[in-house]
């Protein structure tokens, strides 16, 4: 009788691949970037974010804007320990090995990099008043700086005491807001050797949009508009502002009128948008990734550049991979079939699924 396998004992996917990525917890775990792939698509967006927090430049903010499910907040949790103060070297070799180019380049947009770093202030959207939100982070932020001095004490009191009033329901205006975000980058850039400036990092912005939608005598858009502005205008320190969300700013306002809707355009307009979805080519890898190594053997080989030569000839393979990339992607993706490996990206990206969560999901089961 021959001895059978289970498929769970022939390959396993790893474990960062399972779960779901939350920015403010994520953030300050030292092992959140174990097993990440740095894809092109990442380096990109953490390139046009270290040029807009060099010296002259003209805007520090924006929107990352991705389905669900594309690692939107991964992405956020790796830029920021590499853009982050203290210095995450695990973060920084993670991008020197995989795209030496764009660290090169971050490192020439902000010379201060090489020593230091950004405040970094992550939280996640919810339904309730930004304002609330963002305070919660600033005082959590200052908390786990490891220099305290006199100064840095009275303004983590002064922010504690304005995210207090906003627990109480009283409503915190913008400018009272943006001088707590400015005050605290100051502070922290004159009393911490090696921070450089401040990076507000907000996740989730679509749940505190539609708590605006509910609520439009509120403030929140208005907000986001001065901080955008403030961040403009920044110098030294730089303050950056980073958001993520699912769809344009307008889309959440559906409910409010024609009027609404265009001031939440207009707001965005602050933004710079960075779409985000991986290629077909970087999704192959991605999967490759995934899977644990296991042999090859010459049979199984010999079967899948059988079924990539015939993809290539169908005209199915993706468009950023040539013959010999896609050879080389499809062979990791083993034990799944080429042909079925091929399709997974357009059935998960369907109006049936959540793009790569499902698709780890699948693979997982």
């Amino acid at each position: 009788m021959s001895a059978h396998k289970l498929l769970g004992e022939v390959f396993s996917v790893e474990d960062r691949f399972r779960r779901s990525v939350n920015l403010t917890a994520d953030y300050r775990r030292n092992r959140a970037l174990y097993g990440y792939v740095v894809t092109p698509l990442v380096g990109g967006v953490l390139e046009r974010i270290g040029a807009g927090l060099g010296q002259g430049a003209l805007n520090r903010a924006w929107s990352i804007t991705g389905p669900y499910g594309t690692g939107k907040s991964a992405c956020a949790v790796f830029i920021g320990q590499v853009l982050g103060y203290p210095i995450n070297d695990a973060a920084r070799d993670l991008l020197r090995s995989g795209i030496p180019d764009v660290a090169r380049g971050l490192f020439s947009s902000v010379p201060g990099l090489k020593e230091g770093g950004f405040l970094i202030v992550p939280v996640v959207g919810s339904r309730q008043p930004l304002a609330r939100t963002l305070l919660w982070g600033l005082a959590e932020a200052m908390e786990g700086l490891a220099v305290r001095t006199p100064a840095l004490e009275e303004q983590h009191r002064r922010v504690v005491a304005l995210y207090e009033r906003s627990e109480r329901g009283e409503d915190i205006a913008s400018p009272e807001v943006t001088e707590a975000v400015e005050r605290t980058a100051a502070m922290a850039r004159r009393e911490v050797p090696g921070v450089l400036g401040l990076l507000l990092m907000v996740d989730e912005l679509g749940k505190a949009l539609e708590y605006a939608a509910l609520h439009p005598g509120g403030t929140d858009v208005g907000l986001l508009q001065t901080l955008a502005e403030t961040a403009a205008r920044s110098h030294d320190p730089a303050i950056g502002l980073v958001t993520i969300l699912h769809q344009a700013f307008e889309h959440y306002a559906d409910r409010l009128g024609p009027l609404e809707r265009r001031e939440w355009a207009k707001v965005q307009g602050r933004f710079e948008d960075l779409a985000f979805q991986q290629s077909g080519g970087e999704l192959l890898s991605l999967i490759g990734r995934a899977i644990r190594p296991q042999e090859m053997d010459r049979t199984l080989r010999a079967a899948i550049e059988e079924e990539v030569e015939e993809a290539r000839r169908l005209g199915v393979l993706p468009n950023d991979l040539d013959s010999p990339a896609a050879m080389e992607a499809l062979q990791r993706c083993a034990p799944l079939h080429p042909s079925v490996t091929l399709v997974l990206g357009r059935l998960f990206r369907s109006r049936l699924a959540q793009n790569e969560r499902s698709l780890f999901a699948f693979l997982s089961s």
